[in-house]
């Protein structure tokens, strides 16, 4: 006499839809977003990239009940993989995104080019050649402790146009800026006034700016 099939116990549906909320809600909706803003990136793009990761499952009906009546698992399993490819490699025209660079470590050094520099002098002319740069100071970060933190978006052009510096020009600004981290503003104050002295410069071209402004909770070198 056959017995009729036994069905399956009830907790491996938990199992087998496990897997899905590890990495739909696990990831998908919490930690991927966080590592993105993290990275700098804007908050529509961030928009952009979850609308076109869950779109599969927005989706999901139109194709659902294809995969009952045609093809095999391991052939679904293949196209679901292709496509999933397929995607990301799609991603960034279709959203337009920039290439991003998280640069860590010391931003305000004596022996190296300072944010300021390279957010007024350097990447203008870069600009020039064609792409676009934009930089943002996260974290200060001064030697020897280190810890700051800058974030690069570059949007690349096709070809780079050349650039030619030959005259040196005209001093359009002048400006001494003094960082205050977990000291007294007096400190600051005094160097700005030898400095002013020393290069004759009026109070208007000297300015303190207080780390607390910008960083995130403690930094390195805070102490």
């Amino acid at each position: 006499m056959d017995h009729p099939p036994k069905s399956p116990a009830l907790w491996l549906f938990s199992l087998l839809i496990l897997p899905l909320g590890i990495v739909v809600v696990g990831f998908n909706f919490t930690a991927f977003p966080l590592l993105l803003a993290q990275a700098g990136v804007p908050v529509d793009q961030i928009a952009n990239v979850g609308s076109i990761i869950n779109l599969p499952g927005v989706l999901g009906f139109l194709f659902a009940p294809v995969v009952d009546i045609k093809f095999r698992r391991r052939t679904w399993l293949v196209l679901a993989t292709f496509g999933t490819a397929l995607s990301v490699c799609l991603y960034f025209p279709l959203i337009g995104a920039s290439h991003l660079a998280l640069i860590e470590g010391g931003t305000h050094n004596p022996a190296a080019p300072p944010f300021d520099f390279l957010q007024r002098c350097f990447i203008p002319l870069i600009e020039r050649m064609g792409p676009k740069v934009k930089l943002e100071l996260q974290r200060y970060g001064f030697y020897p402790a280190g810890g700051g933190r800058i974030v690069v978006e570059i949007s690349p052009t096709d070809t780079l146009k050349p650039i030619e510096l030959e005259e040196r020009r005209e001093i359009t600004t002048k400006r001494a800026t003094a960082f205050v981290a977990n000291l007294p503003y007096h400190i600051a104050r005094r160097e700005l006034d030898t400095v002013g002295k020393l290069l004759n410069w009026d109070a208007e071209s000297l300015r303190c700016e207080d780390t607390k402004k910008l960083r995130q909770p403690r930094q390195p070198g805070d102490d």
